[in-house]
């Protein structure tokens, strides 16, 4: 009996503040500070070298990659196997270190640990959520994403 009106609060509480979400999809973008990328003087664009895929690769890219030859800055998709899986699994990247030399530096603070624990000592609860497999862009100023 116990146990049951314990079930009854939580599904209360659980209802009353619609925390739970049936499905996951396509979210409108977080509501965060626009960024924008600072380039150094002098900067030109640059174009990535045509790359050179095995035959392998090729027919694993086949229907799955569009390819847009008449953009103004094209980057070029790396296909690289996954570490620790089978000889057949790729994952694609990009090789961004010679645009990455273009831009400045941008400087940010790495939370101090134990200002964050002092900070949710106090929590009755806390939420995890694991993002080692996603990537997260934040979106860009008009002056930054050009075309």
């Amino acid at each position: 009996m116990v146990f049951h009106s314990f079930q009854l609060k939580l599904r209360t509480i659980a209802n009353k503040h619609d925390i739970r979400r049936i499905e996951l999809g396509n979210d409108p973008p977080v509501k965060v500070k626009y960024m924008k990328i600072r380039l150094k003087e002098g900067t030109r664009h640059v174009k990535c070298k045509p790359r050179h895929y095995p035959s392998a690769v090729l027919s694993l890219l086949c229907g799955w990659v569009y390819e847009t030859h008449n953009s103004r800055r094209p980057c070029a998709v790396i296909s690289v196997r996954k570490p620790g899986g089978n000889s057949d699994e790729f994952r694609q990247t990009t090789d961004d270190r010679v645009v990455n030399d273009l831009i400045d530096v941008m400087i940010a603070t790495i939370p101090h640990m134990a200002t964050l624990i002092k900070h949710t000592l106090a929590k009755k609860y806390v939420g995890l959520l694991d993002l080692l497999k996603s990537f997260w862009q934040p979106p860009l100023e008009t002056s930054s994403a050009k075309n």
